[in-house]
């Protein structure tokens, strides 16, 4: 009877154990959970913020148009560092859905001037395709891991998205190759969209 009541009493010490141990990892969980939705949730607010600055300054001061073309001065003056500034600031226009056509063809244009017709349009075809293909990889990563809970709300708030999404899963490489040619997708929204 004594080995019964040991037994028993054995048992019940691990079993109390147990849930300690797991009402521990829930709370390690519930607190790195709560740390990385602040987390998400700062980075969303300043992503926000800043798209919201540049619609609003677009239609009024236009400093970030003012801030473009010093840009473009200062590259006509150092061409070679200024292709990889070009493409730095290409990577994160295309990241913050800042429109990308000013861009190309303010750098078709200075390029031009910098480095004569032929080549400086190589130039700049070069410098907009590696900074449009960096920040759409960029935005795709943002999309599928940091801003996904966004995202998804995006794609079933408007079916379009919903209807690219299972045409995507059918036949993906033709779908985005005519997607990315279409002018009713914002290239940029498209990066994040795709990360669902």
């Amino acid at each position: 009877m004594a080995e019964s009541t040991t037994a028993t009493s054995y048992r019940r010490d691990l079993s109390q154990q147990d849930n300690g141990v797991e009402n521990e990892n829930l709370a390690i969980n519930a607190n790195s959970n709560k740390r990385n939705m602040i987390k998400k949730i700062a980075i969303a607010v300043v992503l926000i913020g800043f798209i919201v600055y540049v619609i609003i300054d677009s239609l009024t001061t236009q400093n970030v148009k003012k801030g473009i073309d010093i840009f473009f001065t200062w590259i006509e003056i150092n061409p070679a560092a200024g292709l990889f500034a070009f493409m730095g600031v290409y990577f994160v226009a295309t990241v913050l859905f800042i429109p990308g056509s000013i861009l190309t063809l303010g750098g078709g244009f200075v390029f031009s001037n910098a480095f004569g017709l032929g080549l400086g349009v190589l130039m700049a075809t070069v410098a907009v395709f590696v900074g449009a293909s960096l920040g759409a990889t960029a935005a795709f990563l943002l999309g599928r891991y940091l801003l996904r809970d966004w995202v998804q709300k995006l794609t079933t708030k408007y079916p379009v998205f919903e209807a690219i999404d299972s045409a995507l899963q059918e036949k993906g490489f033709r779908i985005m190759a005519l997607i990315r040619l279409s002018p009713l997708i914002p290239f940029n929204a498209l990066n994040y969209i795709t990360g669902v």
